[in-house]
This record gives C-alpha cells, sequence and structure tokens, in this order.
C-alpha cells in the first residue's frame, strides 16, 4: 500500500498570500496542528469564494528546506520546519513579511526512507512556548519570542520509547499543564514549563499522528491510532488521569469506521470523523 501525504513541503517554499482584497477579515491565531479546535475549521468570517484575476496575490516565498510539517501560526509569527544540511530546523518568521525573526537547529540526518525524509511534526504555540518532537525523539520546548530552548528531552533515550520506523511524526498537543506526544503505546507526558516526566504509556512504536481529543464515555480523552495492516487501524483511547481503552478501528470499503470498545461497538462516516470525534469536545 501507497500513502502519499496530503501536503508535501519537499524542497519546499512557504507562500503567504495576500488578503488585502478583503479589509474585513482579523486574522486568527492557528497555534497547532490542525488549529486551535484540533479540527481544521477556521472561525474566520467573510472569505472570498472567488478572488479578483482568478488567485489571491502572493505577498512572500520562503525556502524552509525539506519537510513534510503544515504551519502554525501565532501573535503574528509562523511556525514550521524544514531539513537543511545536516540538521532539521525550526523557522520563525514574520506572518506578514516573510523576514526571519529566529531558526533554531538540531542535528538529524535527512532520512529518506522511502520518502523525501525531513521533518513531519508540525510546531505547537502554547503560553509564550513553542513545542515539537523531532524524529529521533528529541522533544523541545522554545521561547516563542527568541527561539532559546527552555527544555529539552529525548523521549526514545530517557523514556524508552520505540522509534516508528519513519521516526516521530506526531505534532505535540497541549493539556493544561501538560505536553503530550504520540510516543510509546499511549503516548507520554511532560510538565510543559519544565518537561519533567508526568507519566508513560508501554514502550512499543507509535503511529504518526497528533493525538486528538475526544469524549470517552463522558471524560475527557486522547486518540491515538497505529496503522496495523492493510484496511485496519488499531489504537487506544488514553483517558487522561486513568487506564487506557483499547480500540480496534476497521474501514470496510473505506467508507466508514468501526470502533470497538470491549463489547460496544459504534461506527461513523469516514467523512465526518472531525464532527464526531473533535466538535463534541468539552
Amino acid at each position: 500500500m501507497r500513502f502519499v501525504p496530503i501536503s508535501r513541503l519537499a524542497a519546499a517554499s512557504l507562500v503567504l498570500a495576500s488578503m488585502a482584497a478583503v479589509p474585513s477579515i482579523r486574522a486568527e491565531d492557528w497555534p497547532r496542528f490542525r488549529g486551535a479546535g484540533a479540527d481544521g475549521i477556521s472561525k474566520e468570517k467573510n472569505w472570498l469564494g472567488t478572488w479578483p484575476g482568478g488567485q489571491p496575490k502572493s505577498l512572500w516565498k520562503k525556502n524552509v528546506g525539506i519537510g513534510f510539517a503544515s504551519m502554525t501560526v501565532a501573535g503574528g509569527h509562523l511556525f514550521t520546519t524544514g531539513h537543511t544540511g545536516k540538521e532539521d530546523r525550526v523557522f520563525c518568521l514574520d506572518a506578514v513579511t516573510g523576514a526571519d525573526v529566529w531558526n533554531f537547529a538540531y542535528a538529524q540526518s535527512l532520512d529518506p526512507k522511502y520518502y523525501e525524509g525531513g521533518p513531519s511534526a508540525t510546531p505547537t504555540v502554547d503560553g509564550g512556548r513553542v513545542y515539537l518532537l523531532g524524529k529521533q525523539g528529541d522533544a523541545f520546548c522554545l521561547d516563542a519570542a527568541t527561539g532559546k530552548p527552555v527544555w529539552t528531552r529525548n523521549l526514545h533515550k530517557e523514556h524508552g520509547a520505540e522509534l516508528p520506523d519513519w521516526g516521530f511524526a506526531s505534532s505535540a498537543h497541549i493539556e493544561g499543564d501538560l505536553v503530550i506526544f504520540n510516543a510509546g503505546v499511549s503516548g507520554i507526558a511532560l510538565r510543559k514549563d519544565t518537561g519533567e516526566k508526568v507519566w508513560v504509556s508501554g514502550k512499543e512504536a507509535s503511529g504518526y499522528a497528533t493525538p486528538v481529543p475526544i469524549l470517552n464515555d463522558g471524560k475527557r480523552a486522547l486518540a491515538m491510532g497505529l496503522i496495523d495492516g492493510i484496511g485496519e487501524l488499531r489504537g487506544v483511547v488514553r483517558g487522561l488521569f486513568g487506564e487506557d481503552t483499547r480500540i480496534r478501528m476497521i474501514a470496510p470499503e473505506r467508507k466508514r469506521f468501526f470502533l470497538s470498545r470491549l463489547a460496544k461497538p459504534f461506527g461513523f462516516d469516514a467523512g465526518d470523523i472531525a464532527n464526531d470525534l473533535v466538535t463534541r469536545v468539552e
């Protein structure tokens, strides 16, 4: 089976389109992968259905190297990652002009295993800090204004989380005073201010998806999936302060997903995953 990433940034240039034609729009922050609500939905209004001349005007363009990360925007700054030379690098750019604000580099090979290589995790911005997980398990908390490290940890070396085939790819999920990564069987949680370990799940290889907040039997939890063969997904629902609930997800004909919690199966349309799993979170 061949998986093609939805958004490719291999040897990428970032392009920002002009919104000058829509003066009533006030851009909201997009501080994490798939936005503030983790559902890929912007709350901005009055978007144009068509652009004058057929397309928006390009304001600036920036080469950020090789990688598959998306972008986050907070406080007027844009954050992303890419591979340059023998390093992976976090970029902070002025969102309006594209000017460099700072960048932070750490040693990492390109590692192009069956694809172009480079980092996959998107930076997460919260409380003036930038959180990121590198392919080899390097977890970083950076000062959003300067790019200087607040703390660093290695989830593989320090906590024994097995390296997935294509390296860690989970973007950080912030839950109160915790930063949670999809590493190990059902995640690793650290204190977001210090990097101190709070809990560690099993050490087997994780999947590549960012944790998704859901309600599990009325309690807030995080869903983390793992690919397990063709057409099947397995994973866990991790209670933030309780036990894991093992789940099995099957996508017959790729049209409908079924999750089984013990003897209580339920299903939902694949196209409604975001609504069913994310927007119901309290």
